[in-house]
Parts: C-alpha cells; sequence; structure tokens
C-alpha cells in the first residue's frame, strides 16, 4: 500500500526540482503523479474499516462534534 514513486537504479526516490525552486525535493511518478497520489489515497481509504465511502454523493454540509462532545 502506498504511493509508488520513481525511484533511481541505487533505489533512492528521483528527486526533481519544480518552479523557482534550487533544491531537488519533488516526488514524482512518471506523468501521472497526482493520479497516483490518488490511488494510494483510495487504496488506503478502502482498507480502512472506520471510513464508508459514498460514491456519487456530494456533501453539502459536514457536522461533527470534538472529543468533549462541543458540536461545530
Amino acid at each position: 500500500m502506498g504511493v509508488n514513486f520513481d525511484k533511481n537504479k541505487n533505489g533512492t526516490y528521483d528527486l526533481h526540482r519544480e518552479g523557482g525552486h534550487s533544491d531537488f525535493r519533488i516526488l514524482h511518478h512518471a506523468d501521472d503523479t497526482g493520479f497516483e497520489i490518488q490511488r494510494g489515497l483510495m487504496e488506503a481509504v478502502r482498507a480502512n474499516p472506520n471510513i464508508t465511502i459514498f460514491e456519487n454523493h456530494y456533501a453539502v454540509e459536514i457536522s461533527y462534534t470534538t472529543s468533549h462532545g462541543d458540536k461545530k
């Protein structure tokens, strides 16, 4: 489980620079990094028994209580 970021031949992450940054610190996965992150996240969500997925639904309002019982 997780995101399969690209690695070098020696097994370390293949870091890149992005925008005006001078350091190599950006992880990537081929040309579809966003899709790969979403895939890894959805894999983790589906594996968690405490999360219910509602396909084709939209959240209009989210209401929750804190650990102290206060409504937000």
